[in-house]
């Protein structure tokens, strides 16, 4: 009696096929005859379309005969292969979700801009415009594809900030300066003019570290910051020093005797008297000054007396200020 053998069991999916082999005998004959390519051969091919025992008769040499089978489970058809999204542009430095199904295996590449290799779904975080490629299996049907998902890196905006001063006596306030992109947000929020222009003034009454989120044109975003430092309390500004003497000779040096330096005021009042106790100046703005004239006349060289009253960020108080003032001609 010949020794015939089939070929394993297997499973197939949908109206897939697969080849049968028999050895052993010199002729053959498959059961049923459904779905077989020649059932008379020892490797039909077999499309079931559902599952079925496939018989085989073999005859040796000596007209004797055996028998094998082969059992092929059909699945339900493999689902479609599918990969999410398929391009898309991102800014640098910003993750995507890549989403794969059909299979049950998943081989991502290139692996080291993704965060799982092997996984359906998995973020990727490319450095720059790369394509993504990933391998889907269905091992129970045996079939694979690869398919491939574009992603395109958009540049981030060059952001520089700047500042024009710190804050102290003589400037209370300070603006700021971003560019790089087409819209603006700073925080905080607090002592700020406007949070969503290139160049808003800042007041802060302390040290404040502002930060600015930049937008470009193709919509992706940087931020920078910029620190300003405020200095009212305690400074060689806040002494409220005056000249000793001016010199109103219209050369454009010392000509006036201001207090200008002082910076704004929130009460102002200064006055100047000649020897004899007469008012020739007085003025309620630190940005005025006397230019040595009283009634359109040019004053006498000599001393004069000044009294002021002033009240700034920078002082404590209202500070009464007396002393005297020498007119060079």
């Amino acid at each position: 009696m010949p020794d015939i053998k089939a070929s394993n069991d297997t499973t197939v999916c949908g109206n897939a096929s697969v080849q049968l082999n028999a050895s052993g005998g010199i002729s053959y004959t498959w059961i049923p005859l459904t779905g077989l390519s020649d059932a008379t051969i020892a490797n039909p091919v077999a499309s079931p379309g559902k599952t079925a025992t496939y018989i085989v008769t073999g005859t040796g040499n000596n007209s004797c005969t055996n028998t094998d089978s082969v059992n092929i489970v059909v699945n339900p058809p493999a689902a479609a292969f599918s990969l999410t999204p398929q391009k898309v542009s991102t800014c640098l430095g910003d993750s995507v979700l890549l989403t794969a199904g059909g299979g049950d295996i998943y081989s991502w590449l290139p692996a080291q801009d993704i965060a799982n290799a092997s996984s359906a779904a998995t973020k990727v975080f490319p450095k720059q415009t790369t394509t993504f490629a990933v391998t889907i299996t269905n091992s129970i049907c045996k079939v694979s594809a690869v398919l491939t998902s574009d992603i395109v890196i958009k540049d981030l905006p060059a952001v520089t900030v700047s500042k024009s001063n710190d804050i102290d006596c003589l400037s209370f306030q300070a603006q700021l300066q971003a560019t790089g992109g087409v819209s603006y947000y700073w925080y905080p929020s607090t002592n700020i003019s406007n949070t969503h222009i290139s160049n808003p003034v800042v007041n802060p009454p302390s040290d404040t570290k502002y930060f600015v989120k930049v937008t470009n044109a193709n919509g992706c975003s940087d931020r920078d910051s910029i620190l300003v430092l405020s200095n009212t309390n305690n400074s060689d500004k806040a002494k409220f020093e005056v000249a000793s003497a001016f010199t109103p000779n219209h050369d454009g040096i010392n000509d006036c005797f201001s207090v200008r330096y002082w910076g704004l005021a929130d009460i102002f009042d200064m006055s100047i008297y000649n020897r004899w106790g007469q008012l020739v100046y007085h003025s309620q703005s630190t940005e005025n000054c006397w230019d040595g004239e009283f009634k359109g006349q040019p004053q006498a060289a000599g001393t004069y007396i000044y009294v002021i009253k002033v009240s700034t960020k920078c002082s404590v108080g209202l500070l009464n200020k007396k002393g005297t003032i020498v007119l060079i001609r």
